[in-house]
């Protein structure tokens, strides 16, 4: 199984499936000035083999027009077997770390990724490899 932040060429014996994670956030009513917030996230599960693959919508600010608002919605994925999580919630995109608005549905840097690929191996157990880009925001005091 792979994930991605941005569509790829899909490898031999990959099924390629682009979701649409405008239609995963959910938006309010517009108010006496025609604005809406966002007011929740829906989640996509699709089955995988033996896995259970969960997207669900993910955003920075619910004013599209605060600080951030206007930043492209992300998803954030959980892979279960069964009732048990294997991995996530890792959120798809680039973060920076420092800034705590990343960490609102997944810890920058070590919870977001813009590459996930998980494969069966022995006795169960999954390998798993994560791609990660973030920036850092750091202060430095003399």
């Amino acid at each position: 199984m792979i994930l991605a932040d941005q569509p790829q060429h899909p490898r031999r014996g990959y099924e390629a499936r682009v979701v649409d994670l405008g239609s995963l956030v959910v938006y309010g009513k517009a108010d006496s000035r025609g604005e809406v917030l966002r007011v929740g996230t829906k989640a996509l599960t699709s089955e995988c083999g033996a896995l259970t693959v969960v997207i669900r919508g993910a955003y920075y600010n619910a004013n599209p027009q605060g600080e951030l608002g206007a930043a492209e919605d992300y998803a954030v994925v959980t892979i279960r077997q069964q009732d048990r999580v294997l991995l996530g919630p890792i959120a798809l995109g680039t973060c920076s770390k420092g800034t705590p608005r990343y960490d609102t549905h997944a810890k920058c840097p070590e919870e977001w990724a813009t590459h996930v690929e998980m494969h069966a191996g022995q006795n169960g157990a999954y390998s798993v490899q994560l791609q990660h880009d973030y920036h850092e925001l750091m202060t430095v005091t003399p």
